[in-house]
């Protein structure tokens, strides 16, 4: 999963959303935030791949997430663990984290603070894109 940096203002001129100042470079993507997340304070943006996070956050959808090192039990954060990003619900425990899935048909995943896992933030909004 690809962190993207959103450095961009985002408007809504009738169906269509423009950017007014965007400067993206070959390893950006643009995303398009709709009206009701435009508001929402966030630091980066990543895809939903898979379906272990169905039926609150599918396959193809972008969450935006805030960073913070902070972590509330229970909330979904994005998570580096392993070499990989994970967007899980995340449980704080004595040694270790316990990120947890939605989808039932996945088992929890154990991080070991011995093995560095890194909260890169809180997921505070999604959105499926709209093709234009």
């Amino acid at each position: 999963m690809m962190i993207i940096s959103l450095t961009y203002i985002v408007t809504k001129l009738t169906k269509v959303y423009q950017l007014e100042q965007a400067t993206p470079t070959s390893m950006m993507e643009i995303i398009l935030l709709p009206t009701q997340q435009k508001n929402l304070s966030h630091d980066f943006a990543s895809w939903v791949v898979g379906d272990s996070m169905e039926p609150e956050l599918p396959n193809g959808d972008v969450v935006l997430i805030k960073q913070s090192t902070n972590l509330d039990d229970g909330d979904i954060y994005a998570v580096e663990f392993n070499e990989q990003t994970y967007v899980k619900k995340v449980y704080r425990h004595k040694t270790y984290l316990r990120l947890v899935s939605i989808n039932e048909n996945y088992d929890d995943i154990f991080a070991p603070y011995e093995e560095n896992p890194r909260i890169i933030g809180k997921i505070v909004g999604h959105f499926t894109p709209i093709e234009q």
